[in-house]
């Protein structure tokens, strides 16, 4: 968890001057016929010049996936905190678990930034400056300026009995985050038995409504028989 880039000529100008040129000089019958052969040279050669395209406009940025923004954010010095903290248990993303806003990078920026596009706890940041993972995280320790996209969650939740059996789930966590991280499956558990939607990748971040520390949500979910799980997914 951390606490947290030969100058060409014109040919069409060069026809046109010397059509105007020669059409000047007309003085005796023989020049006429001199200046017709010129003209019609002339013209042949405008004639095979190909129209020139207008350029084409540069394509625009691709547009991001659904729930997903990008936020420009840029701090005073490497010295400021950014005010992020985050958890790292896939290649792809990074869970926001902690948001704080008193004299940080974060604050700054969402002091500014319309509501549904501020650094939230819960967000997945799904790329810095295109980088991921690992990179992500020490361009994020390290960054002046950065491009970050971020995506909401979806959040659901799941009701689970356990019957008599094993809540099945095999769970990981960081000790100073605010989720734990949804591992495995197993075949013989209560989530399994009940066709529940929860799948590897997902995280648990409240448990009966209780939220809090890892060691908060271990604790309810081995003193309930029954539990309600808020789940998260990217």
């Amino acid at each position: 968890m951390f606490g947290c880039c030969c100058t060409t000529e014109d040919e069409g100008s060069g026809v046109a001057t010397i059509s105007t040129l020669q059409m000047a000089e007309v003085t005796t019958d023989a020049n006429k016929e001199v200046d017709a052969v010129h003209q019609s040279m002339a013209a042949e050669e405008t004639a095979a010049i190909p129209a020139v395209e207008p350029a084409a406009e540069p394509d625009s940025a691709p547009a991001l996936p659904e729930n997903t923004f990008t936020a420009k954010l840029t701090r005073d010095n490497i010295r400021q905190p950014l005010g992020l903290s985050v958890e790292q248990f896939v290649p792809n993303a990074l869970y926001i678990s902690k948001v704080d806003e008193d004299g940080t990078a974060v604050g700054e920026y969402n002091a500014k930034a319309p509501e549904d596009q501020r650094f939230q706890a819960g967000q997945y940041i799904v790329s810095v400056d295109t980088l991921l993972g690992a990179s992500a995280v020490d361009s994020l320790v390290h960054l002046e300026e950065a491009t970050i996209v971020l995506k909401r969650p979806k959040v659901f939740e799941v009701a689970l009995a356990r019957n008599g059996l094993p809540l099945g789930i095999m769970l990981k966590y960081d000790s100073l985050g605010a989720s734990v991280y949804v591992k495995g499956i197993e075949d013989s558990g209560a989530a399994k038995a009940a066709g529940s939607d929860i799948l590897v990748g997902d995280r648990i971040v409240s448990v009966n409504g209780v939220g809090g520390s890892p060691a908060v949500l271990m604790e309810e979910l081995k003193k309930s028989e029954k539990v309600v799980l808020a789940i998260s997914r990217q």
